[in-house]
């Protein structure tokens, strides 16, 4: 008896789903396996269908997911999975799976989050090593939303559910990816495996010139051969929202790394890009560094080489010290 009024909760709950239109907003928005903020934004109803049943996912007509990164999560790769609820009544979203050609393994989410009618939640997951197949995998994105089976609703035809708390139906949706994600995620992910297959680029000291208001800086980065095929050329370094070359427009290098080469160091004489007051209280990527590399002779592309914790709060200090914020 158990069972049966259990898989009849189920079967509610599919029902459900099937209550509303497939949309899915494209806008973009800490920690991962966490739940991250919330916006309304109702959606109008379709005709209602329902698919699956209790014991395999089921397409969920009513929810849709999109993919998103924002750029602070671009080098903790960090995925954000935007759910919205477009039936009726509320659902409680207790797990994520994030499956893709482009990743070695799955991503996956756990929690305990409801999600009105019309609204939306962002659900973060770490990424896995990109699996570098050149772009080939586009459109093999799936996520399995784990829904609390007290999401389902009772009603006159359906027997009331007799389940534990944490029993949930799985539901698989195809998330959209209006941003194209997946793409500059691998292409970055894979041009960063191939620079660092021939040289190993590492942030080193960071030295300060001045005590006050004016201060500039020089900061070292250590390139280190891996001794591998190939070669890599270190064209320039762009400014970023933050940072900026002491002169001109951009640090230039022009420097080539291959399995012959030494280890050698390149310093970057640097000064505040900007100096008002929200310069580092709103720090997205200002010390992420783009570095115009190329391989093999080949066109010029970006690289992105980020700072671990400790040097970016020094170079948030510099900042500061620099522009006299005290």
């Amino acid at each position: 008896m158990r069972t049966g009024m259990a898989a009849a909760g189920a079967i509610a709950l599919l029902a459900l789903v099937g209550l509303g239109g497939c949309t899915a907003d494209a806008a973009p928005s800490q920690s991962p396996h966490t739940s991250a903020g919330a916006s309304e934004r109702p959606d109008g109803p379709e005709d209602p269908t329902t698919t699956g049943d209790a014991h395999e996912p089921a397409t969920a007509s009513g929810i849709s997911v999109e993919i998103l990164q924002t750029r602070p999560d671009y080098a903790r790769r960090t995925l954000q999975l935007r759910v919205t609820n477009g039936t009726t009544q509320e659902v409680t979203v207790v797990s994520a799976r994030f499956d893709s050609e482009h990743f070695a393994a799955p991503s996956t989410w756990t929690g305990d989050v409801a999600i009105g009618p019309g609204l939306t939640k962002d659900l973060r997951v770490d990424l896995a090593t990109s699996v570098c197949k050149r772009g080939a995998l586009a459109g093999h994105e799936l996520v399995t939303l784990g829904l609390a089976a007290a999401s389902a609703p009772s009603s006159p035809d359906t027997a009331p559910i007799d389940a534990p708390s944490h029993a949930a139906t799985d539901l698989a949706v195809t998330p959209t990816d209006s941003k194209d994600t997946m793409s500059r995620i691998e292409r970055e992910d894979c041009l960063a495996a191939a620079v660092e297959a021939i040289a190993r680029i590492v942030p080193g000291e960071l030295s300060i010139d001045g005590s006050g208001p004016g201060a500039t800086a020089a900061l070292e980065l250590e390139v280190t051969p891996s001794g591998g095929p190939g070669e890599l050329l270190l064209d320039s370094i762009g400014p970023t929202t933050l940072l900026a070359p002491v002169s001109g427009e951009r640090w230039e290098i022009e420097k080539t790394a291959d399995a012959a080469t030494a280890p050698f160091t390149v310093e970057l004489p640097l000064r505040p890009a900007r100096c008002d007051p929200h310069a580092i209280a709103e720090d997205k990527v200002g010390t992420v560094l783009p570095i115009a590399v190329s391989l093999d002779g080949g066109e010029p592309s970006g690289y992105k080489l980020a700072v671990d914790t400790a040097l970016r709060n020094r170079l948030y200090e510099f900042v500061a010290l620099s522009c006299g914020l005290g």
